[in-house]
């Protein structure tokens, strides 16, 4: 929009992401170290900093001229994450206390550099998978129906935070193995993350219909059909999030690679031959369909390519409740 190209904004931009890297990077180090509990702490906190931040935002909104709301909430935002910079860099001194000195030895950075950059290609990749049809439906439908189709994208992402946690916790545990004993337990979890994500998703399809215009107001109940289009795709996706780690261990990352740009191909494909026809509606079968490439792709690489049975990486057995059950009553 006229006025975005201030200094302010590209300081924005540019602050976000070098210490989205510094963050990240600490995060990896004490996940490394499983230090989980400073890790989990470090999401409460940025949960606390951004509640109190927007709910002050919130408080005097009114006193805020319409230009200027914007900029307040990418304030906010940019607080709440040099705070949590910060509190990271605290951390990284008090739990692993290395000065960080880099390595220039190419010996040492290659293995890292491919890994690596084999993930930030995906991930790029990725973006059109999650962005493209943002982009068409504003594009064909303008943007009221891009709004409806944001609440649906938005309430339907909630879901994605299910998996962050099991994803998180079976990484370094998984990375760290030799002879697959680690796989039995990371069956379990991805049981347990795929029957949570897939009631969760069940329950909110069954009562979209009222929790949405409760939240949004009565014009955005337009938007409960492409929510429930959407939610098997967002369970399509959850499951993946975590065999993705799977693959990965087995050094198979290059398959996450293929899955995502099959599912990008898709997703354009899709996107442009249905959202004219069919709207928001037609995004939402598009986005499913690709997270069902991506998923399918790496069942058969962790079937095929490294001999693990897949049928028992769904719903949650008997077992698995009973192991819950003397855990809680621990």
């Amino acid at each position: 929009p006229p006025g975005r190209i201030h200094w302010f904004y590209w300081g924005y931009v540019y602050l976000s992401v070098i210490l989205a890297l510094v963050n990240g990077a600490v995060a990896a180090v004490l996940l490394a170290l499983k230090r989980f509990k400073a890790i989990n702490g470090m999401s409460l906190l940025n949960a606390v900093l951004s509640a109190i931040g927007f709910l002050v935002l919130y408080a005097l909104r009114d006193r805020l001229a319409p230009a200027d709301v914007f900029p307040a909430v990418l304030a906010v935002t940019l607080a709440t994450m040099l705070l949590q910079t910060a509190t990271w860099c605290v951390l990284y001194a008090t739990l692993v206390r290395i000065p960080p000195v880099p390595t220039w030895a190419w010996s040492v950075l290659r293995p890292i550099v491919v890994f690596a950059l084999v993930g930030h290609v995906s991930n790029v990749i990725n973006l059109i998978n999650y962005r493209f049809d943002v982009w068409v439906v504003e594009e064909y439908l303008g943007t009221a129906s891009l709004g409806l189709y944001a609440v649906a994208v938005g309430v339907a992402q909630l879901l994605f935070y299910v998996p962050d946690p099991f994803s998180r916790v079976v990484q370094p545990y998984l990375f760290g193995q030799v002879k697959n004993e680690m796989l039995q337990r990371f069956k379990a979890i991805a049981r347990l993350n795929f029957t949570a994500v897939l009631l969760l998703a069940i329950g909110l399809a069954c009562t979209a219909q009222w929790i949405i215009p409760l939240l949004f107001g009565e014009v955005f109940r337009a938007s409960v059909p492409a929510l429930q289009l959407l939610l098997p795709g967002i369970v399509f996706s959850s499951t993946s999030k975590l065999l993705a780690q799977l693959v990965a261990q087995g050094n198979l990352q290059r398959f996450n690679l293929i899955g995502t740009a099959v599912a990008a191909a898709i997703t354009v494909g899709l996107d442009l031959l249905l959202i004219p026809r069919w709207g928001i509606i037609g995004a939402s079968v598009a986005t499913t369909t690709a997270y069902l490439v991506i998923l399918l792709i790496m069942l058969v690489t962790i079937r095929h390519r490294m001999g693990i049975r897949v049928s028992d990486l769904f719903l949650m057995h008997g077992k698995d409740i009973r192991h819950l059950k003397s855990m809680f009553s621990r």
